[in-house]
């Protein structure tokens, strides 16, 4: 008995990205977590690129996660208030550059990060 093909094998191939999900703490100046304060984790090479861009609203305790984030350089901000999407604005992230806390993500890597909050002005 033979074996009979009826064509090509087609054979699909995905790379099966793990889900990354990094978390981190925002505090005020005495050091207590702040809630309900929107953190935004912004590309330091590509600012442009806002598919990398990611937010998050920390819980009671000051706590947020963040998933899916890309390797690379990135800043964390948590502006105590901020214009809603006053973020996209480069003139506006100048200003708070200093402020940012700096975070490197490596591939399969996570990130915990502790995060001063941006006092209003």
């Amino acid at each position: 008995m033979g074996h009979h093909r009826t064509g090509p094998r087609q054979f699909e191939c995905r790379r099966q990205q793990r889900r990354r999900t990094d978390r981190g703490t925002v505090t005020d100046s005495r050091l207590q977590g702040v809630s309900a304060l929107t953190t935004v984790l912004i590309p330091d090479d590509h600012r442009d690129r806002t598919d990398l861009l990611r937010t998050a609203v920390t819980d009671q305790s000051g706590k947020f996660t963040m998933r899916g984030i890309a390797p690379g350089a990135y800043k964390i901000f948590a502006w105590e208030t901020l214009e809603p999407n006053a973020y996209f604005d480069p003139q506006i992230l100048r200003q708070y550059e200093e402020q940012g806390k700096a975070v490197r993500v490596a591939e399969g890597g996570k990130i915990t990060a502790e995060v001063k909050m941006i006092p209003a002005k």
